[in-house]
């Protein structure tokens, strides 16, 4: 008798809520396990894992993801109920997956599995995955999105939690010209994560508002704004009432990097096309309450992005506590 025969008697055999079986036992593709296939789900075995059942949402999750020859191997558990009660879970050699009603069924591995796991899983503040592991735009880092906030990870900073999000919303008239759209996203990624808020690019949009291209912001003080700014602020297409929107424009007027000034219940800013790599993060920072300060070691320094020495700037502690309690991050 097989290890995964055993298995299969221990479930119930074929009375059991299994069923019977589609396939023989089989080789694994990858050479090294075996498997059979049962009316309800799949019992997978290796030498080193031994032998597990996987199915439902989590059996089709690691499907997608390559079976036994995706980065999670072979499955280490039989689906598990998980110690809230709520969702359900398998690990595997290189991860697990994780599933909830509402949520679905999503992977989650690595060091963000780690940081995940030494905060108490989904018992801790951030709740169950709601995504798999994704890239960052320019692909130098990796983060996972939960229910309340994300987790952030790359070379320099390794696995930070965000306990709040910002929902960031691109409306482009003209595209900019030194650094592209997905590299000023994933510098705000960055920075802010240092600051413990996720950022959740949420759409792209094109625009086509030729007499707001070259857009008047007057002198660019928050709380005033510019009948210019009030037309472009009108275009919110899929953005909620706490969602920040970021118009990238062929230029302001009077020319600025860009301008956080924005119409009452219209959260947003303009970035001009030959803004700074960081010009994006600090204006949707003056969005979330920051103010400048003359330091080129920070976001929010006062004395251009252009100037920044040491990057990724910082964003301190005080400043931290604001954007945590912005209305615009939840």
């Amino acid at each position: 008798m097989s290890d995964i025969d055993v298995k299969y008697a221990a479930l119930g055999g074929s009375a059991g809520w299994l069923g019977p079986a589609t396939t023989a036992e089989l080789v694994a593709p990858d050479g090294i396990g075996h498997y059979r296939h049962y009316r309800s789900g799949s019992i997978y075995w290796s030498p080193s894992s031994g032998a597990h059942e996987v199915h439902g949402a989590i059996r089709g999750k690691w499907a997608s993801l390559g079976w036994e020859r995706s980065f999670l191997g072979y499955p280490l558990t039989d689906e598990t109920t998980t110690p809230d009660g709520v969702g359900r879970y398998n690990h595997f050699q290189g991860g697990s997956v994780y599933w909830t009603p509402a949520t679905g069924a999503h992977e989650v591995h690595g060091a963000i599995r780690g940081k995940w796991a030494s905060m108490g899983w989904e018992r801790s503040f951030l709740g169950y995955p709601t995504s798999d592991e994704l890239s960052t735009e320019d692909s130098t880092g990796r983060y996972s999105e939960f229910q309340h906030g994300s987790i952030y990870w790359s070379p320099g900073t390794g696995a930070l939690a965000c306990r709040e999000t910002v929902r960031l919303h691109v409306k482009c008239l003209t595209a900019p010209t030194r650094f592209s759209i997905n590299q000023m996203i994933s510098n705000m990624r960055l920075t802010y994560a240092t600051a413990q808020v996720g950022v959740k690019y949420a759409s792209f949009e094109l625009l086509n508002l030729p007499a707001l291209n070259d857009v008047d912001v007057g002198a660019c003080t928050m709380g005033t704004v510019t009948a210019e700014q009030t037309q472009l602020f009108a275009n919110r297409n899929s953005a909620g009432a706490n969602d920040v929107v970021v118009y990238f424009v062929r230029s302001t007027q009077p020319p600025f990097n860009g301008c956080a000034s924005f119409p009452a219940n219209r959260p947003g800013a303009v970035v001009a096309s030959g803004a700074s790599a960081w010009t994006m993060a600090h204006e949707v920072g003056h969005v979330l309450g920051l103010s400048h300060v003359s330091d080129n070691n920070r976001l929010m320094t006062g004395l251009g992005t252009d100037n920044i020495t040491n990057p990724p700037p910082d964003i301190i502690a005080s400043e931290s506590a604001s954007m945590l309690a912005s209305s615009f991050t939840n």
